[in-house]
């Protein structure tokens, strides 16, 4: 069995955590253990160990440690090292691997070694979902390009590649070419209701420009929060 911890990661990354894998965060395959402050990096290693050792003693062969280091606190990385050593040395069979992130907010990151070890989403959305709320719309989602594209954030939602092709239209804006961005999305409103804009290396959304979507225009700092917040409007 593999399992896969998330540490010292700030609370919307466990939260973006819960919404891609909803069975099973804080239960047998991914375990996530936040901080809110960074007084909460203190508890964190005392916890770590006694899930990890846990785990080990049960099913677990495989496991990945992805660890937030923020600036001036490099001892945490070497308090989990020391963790991760003694539990190999008592379950010599284990493996276990450690990523690090100097970025606590890095959902995308994490996601990518979640995919990367082996834990895929679980829950699939039916496409009657979007036929109820779209119609026969689509939805336009812009993004910058060279970062996680649309589909593969949509897909780790649970959207199908059928569903993501039939329901999307993704428009990747090239670095530095962004300067009629705001006048594009402006004319991109006569075609669409729908508006999903992860601005990271984009420019701002204008609330103007946002109100020219006549249903919904959520946007966010990347393709993964924007995805899970789409997700949350659809069912609610």
């Amino acid at each position: 069995m593999k399992v896969a911890f998330v540490l010292g990661f700030f609370k919307p990354v466990h939260d973006d955590l819960h919404d891609n894998y909803q069975d099973l965060v804080n239960h047998q395959n991914l375990i996530s253990l936040p901080r809110q402050r960074r007084a909460d990096l203190q508890s964190i290693p005392g916890k770590f160990k006694s899930r990890l050792f846990q785990v080990l003693d049960g099913e677990a062969k495989e496991v990945l440690v992805v660890l937030a280091l923020p600036r001036d606190a490099g001892w945490i990385e070497h308090v989990v090292e020391s963790t991760i050593e003694g539990a190999i040395s008592c379950f010599p069979t284990a493996r276990v691997q450690l990523r690090t992130s100097t970025d606590a907010r890095a959902i995308e990151r994490v996601i990518d070694e979640l995919v990367n070890f082996g834990i895929e989403t679980q829950n699939t959305i039916p496409r009657s979902e979007l036929e109820k709320k779209l119609g026969q719309r689509r939805v336009l989602f812009i993004w910058r390009e060279g970062r996680t594209p649309p589909s593969v954030a949509l897909h780790r939602c649970g959207f199908t590649e059928s569903d993501i092709r039939d329901f999307f239209e993704e428009l990747a804006i090239p670095p530095g070419k962004n300067s009629n961005l705001i006048r594009l999305l402006a004319n991109k409103a006569q075609q669409y209701d729908h508006l999903l804009y992860a601005w990271r290396g984009l420019r701002t959304l204008p609330p103007e420009v946002k109100r020219r979507f006549k249903a919904v225009a959520i946007e966010a700092s990347d393709t993964t929060k924007v995805s899970n917040m789409f997700v949350r409007w659809l069912r609610d």
